[in-house]
């Protein structure tokens, strides 16, 4: 691929961000997303919550993509970043960290300093699910977006 053809999947995907950020298409989800982030356990109280889509994170040009299935509503749904501030991202960055992927072994904020390299994080869903169980809609609502991500990734 040309340096101008780079230059435009990489404006591409900034621009795919935006899109996901401002999306409304599952009220359900962005509902949930709000009203968990309205009444936060006890742990988070005093937190402002993200509470809206949360975009994918890394480096587009790397050559490992990661596809998780969705935000969780205290974890990335609170921080703004996917795998941020809950137990299966402590476990997933320790991982990266470990496997010389990311510069930290824990993240827990987007404003933390983590960094990955060599990877890409994406999910199937934007917007954390109630109970996980996300509808068959909101599961098609959202592929699109990852189907568009994932041709506009050079290596993926």
């Amino acid at each position: 691929m040309d340096e101008k053809g780079l230059e435009l999947r990489l404006k591409s995907l900034e621009d795919l961000q935006r899109r996901i950020l401002a999306c409304n298409l599952c009220p359900r989800l962005r509902e949930f997303d709000v009203k968990v982030g309205l009444n936060p356990p006890r742990r988070f109280r005093g937190q402002a919550y993200w509470s809206r889509p949360v975009p994918s994170l890394g480096d587009p040009l790397a050559p490992i993509v990661i596809v998780g299935m969705a935000p969780a509503p205290h974890g990335g749904n609170r921080t703004g970043r996917m795998f941020t501030g809950d137990q299966s991202g402590n476990n997933f960055f320790r991982a990266l960290y470990e496997a010389g992927l990311a510069n930290k072994p824990v993240s827990v904020s987007r404003d933390d300093g983590l960094r990955v390299c060599n990877v890409y994080i994406t999910a199937v869903l934007h917007c954390a699910p109630p109970d996980n169980r996300p509808l068959p809609q909101e599961v098609a609502n959202c592929s699109r977006y990852l189907e568009e991500e994932v041709r506009l990734l050079p290596n993926a």
